[in-house]
């Protein structure tokens, strides 16, 4: 009974990783740092781990590093910031650190390595691709706050990686999104085999063929960008704003959440293209749509060859202004929008059946019949999702009886998030964090994020506040080196990040770490802490390791000779669970 006890008082700590970082700074009073920002490369691709790459190049921001011949492809994990630059001043809207590559024949940054993390760079005018993605080790990568222009293919090229992630980038034009400053073909380009990635608030337009082509890749999701917008025009992308071929499946475009629908307007083809009879399962919902499609076939969702199974649209019976009603394929999800209207949006002759505003979601019965009530005017349109998550093409539209305006336009809305002077210090056996927020009326949420390697970040706390000037304390660390962040989330649901900081932690207090709390049989779990002793125990209270470690040091508990299950570290100062799986 007093074992069984035992095993239900269990304390839950925030865990992390321990590891050792370098850093590589690249300096340059000439504003052309190649030769640094290349050795930088090569030094931390040499080094075992994961490591920083800083900028610290003289005079007022930005800094233009000018490349002449291929750079290293980075072949080991690293973080290359650009927000590390000091500004010296400069307040404009270009990353502080400029990688051109005067249109020279060959890629801007290539990785082949998991966990690299690329922050707040413009990589313009590179004969191939600006950012490459190369390889299904690439894992785990992350793209944040970049800008990626005037590149002579594509923006982003990803062949093969999985779970990485695309976020708050500019791809195709100016860094304010004024004008355009397209790649020559697809913004981003998703290779067969790229599983699992995300595509979130960036702003993607201009760029020769598609904003975003994914072919042949599962589980992608596209969430909360703005396509097809430039200054205030819709101006859109050469072919499809997004197109899912080759066996594309399980991907969501937009979504119910705060935030995640997309903009998708201007497209010189369709909006949306799903092609194919095995392109299917691929959620479309609640995205702004309108401005897309010029006279030729065109739609702005199509789906073509079998793509989505070729899910029927819905029908729209009646619509008036308090009950849209109609038919569709039984016991689907029907979300009614309200149509463009092509000649107060200025879109010309663009197809008018594209849902430019959500008004709401039904289901069809088993009959195949469904309606909403609400209060509607204008046209309204509608789509049908099946229960495999195969989303159709519009419906025709319809009028209610009662002219109104579409309420939207071709604005691009520039993120205006900005989170300053973050810095960090150990005093009284915790951290002490403080910042500032530039414009704290745009910020939702705030949430602070913690990481021992600087790629991999974990949300330890959320911010019960946002005021112009703010200060936090922290106990999640371990002894060496922390990282922190603040990651800031916008009344419009976008996101935006602090510069990440160090702090150096010589001498731990009375507190138990342990990492990882989940893992698979055969590798280690690290604890530490002024531990005293170290017991481990099955699930059925059997002695399974004892270790006495000195104080402040690691224990190391190797578990290829364990099976799957929950297993409890006992210490003088605390327990926790952990559990293997196969």
């Amino acid at each position: 009974m007093l074992m069984k006890k035992f095993f239900l008082f269990l304390l839950c700590f925030f865990i992390t990783v321990y590891s050792f970082a370098l850093t590589f700074t690249v300096t340059n009073t000439a504003n052309t740092g190649a030769g640094s920002f290349r050795q930088a490369i090569l030094d931390a691709n040499a080094a075992a781990g994961a490591d920083n790459i800083v900028f610290n190049i003289a005079g007022m921001a930005p800094h233009t590093i000018s490349i002449t011949t291929s750079l290293p492809i980075i072949t080991d994990a690293v973080v290359i910031d650009g927000t590390t630059q000091p500004a010296g001043g400069y307040t404009g809207s270009d990353p502080k650190i400029i990688i051109d590559g005067g249109l020279g024949g060959y890629y801007g940054l290539q990785v082949t390595a998991a966990n690299v993390q690329i922050i707040s760079i413009d990589v313009r005018r590179f004969g191939y691709t600006g950012i490459f993605i190369n390889g299904d080790a690439a894992d785990n990568f992350l793209l944040d706050g970049c800008v990626i222009r005037a590149n002579g293919y594509y923006g982003v090229d990803l062949a093969g990686p999985d779970n990485g992630i695309i976020r708050n980038c500019v791809i195709g034009l100016l860094p304010n999104a004024s004008a355009c400053s397209g790649n020559g073909y697809d913004g981003i380009n998703m290779q067969p085999n790229s599983n699992d990635n995300q595509i979130l608030n960036n702003i993607i337009t201009c760029n020769g063929y598609r904003a975003i082509d994914v072919e042949g890749c599962l589980r992608t999701i596209i969430q909360g960008n703005q396509i097809g917008l430039v200054g205030t025009n819709c101006t859109g992308t050469g072919y499809y704003s997004i197109e899912l071929k080759s066996g594309s499946q399980n991907t969501v475009i937009g979504g119910s959440g705060a935030g995640q629908p997309n903009i998708i307007t201007g497209s010189q083809y369709d909006g949306i293209l799903v092609d194919g009879a095995t392109t299917i399962n691929n959620l479309i919902s609640r995205n702004q749509m309108y401005c897309n499609a010029p006279p030729g076939g065109y739609l702005g969702i199509r789906l073509t060859t079998g793509g989505n199974g070729s899910i029927a649209a819905p029908v729209i019976s009646s619509a008036t202004t308090t009950l849209v009603s109609g038919t569709a394929p039984a016991n689907c999800t029907i979300e009614v929008f309200q149509a463009q209207d092509g000649a107060a949006l200025s879109c010309g002759t663009t197809h008018v059946n594209q849902g430019a505003v959500y008004l709401g979601t039904t289901t069809s019965n088993a009959g195949g019949t469904w309606s909403l009530a609400g209060s509607f005017c204008g046209y309204v349109t509608a789509t049908a999702t099946n229960s495999g998550n195969n989303t159709s093409q519009f419906a025709n539209r319809s009028f209610t009886g009662a002219t109104c305006s579409v309420p939207v336009n071709c604005i691009v809305k520039v993120l205006p998030l900005q989170i300053e002077n973050f810095m960090g210090k150990y005093i009284d056996e915790q951290v002490n964090l403080a910042w500032e927020l530039a414009n704290p009326d745009a910020f939702k949420n705030l949430y602070l994020q913690n990481s021992t390697d600087g790629y991999i970040w974990n949300t330890v706390q959320e911010i019960g506040f946002v005021a112009q000037k703010q200060n936090v304390q922290t106990k999640h660390f371990v002894q060496g080196t922390n990282f922190y962040r603040l990651l800031g989330v916008g009344k419009d649901g976008q996101n935006t990040y602090s510069q990440a900081i160090g702090v150096e932690i010589n001498q731990l207090p009375n507190i138990l770490w342990i990492y990882p709390t989940v893992l698979q049989t055969g590798e280690t779990v690290k604890i530490s802490g002024n531990t005293g002793f170290v017991n481990i125990y099955d699930i059925t209270g059997k002695m399974v390791y004892q270790a006495t470690p000195q104080s402040n040091t690691i224990t190391e508990w190797n578990t290829s000779a364990m099976r799957s299950g929950i297993y409890v570290i006992q210490t003088k100062i605390g327990i926790q669970k952990v559990q293997i799986t196969d």
